[in-house]
């Protein structure tokens, strides 16, 4: 079985809204929107958010209360946009580093492991911001701040 994990940017409907995550997931996208066709619920792992700088950060920057993981309901998605590669990864010079750790462990059937994490993001210029846009005018909105 293969480990290999797929970097999705799915964009979600929520009322008016819509809503981005940015994730991994085991399937190739032809599985992926075959699943999704199917109106078939997919997991999406590994979430993150890209920060004012944008940075991709861990969804526990964001909000510790919530593992990093999201399921996909298929009646809800807007789009989905494969991305090239992990975007934790940043080249410095001729090394490749993570700007947040791997998860050690499998992603498969582990559910209490706060090691594997998700992230929703809202969108602008094509990278995640925290927040939510418009589905009408793509107007960034900010979100309100977690306590």
């Amino acid at each position: 079985m293969s480990k290999q994990r797929y970097w999705y940017r799915v964009e979600m409907l929520s009322g008016s809204d819509t809503y981005c995550f940015f994730g991994s997931c085991k399937l190739p996208e032809k599985e992926l929107m075959q699943a999704l066709q199917e109106n078939k619920w997919t997991l999406i792992e590994d979430l993150i958010y890209f920060d004012e700088n944008d940075r991709a950060q861990g969804w526990s920057e964001w909000d510790p209360n919530y593992l990093a993981r999201i399921h996909l309901n298929p009646q809800y998605v807007v789009s989905v946009m494969p991305m090239l590669e992990d975007p934790r990864k940043e080249t410095v010079g001729t090394n490749d580093i993570l700007t947040l750790p791997m998860p050690s462990n499998s992603h498969e059937n582990n559910a209490t492991d706060k090691s594997d994490t998700a992230t929703i993001t809202g969108k602008k210029n094509q990278r995640g911001k925290k927040g939510k846009t418009d589905a009408k005018s793509d107007t960034f909105k900010k979100p309100k701040k977690k306590k």
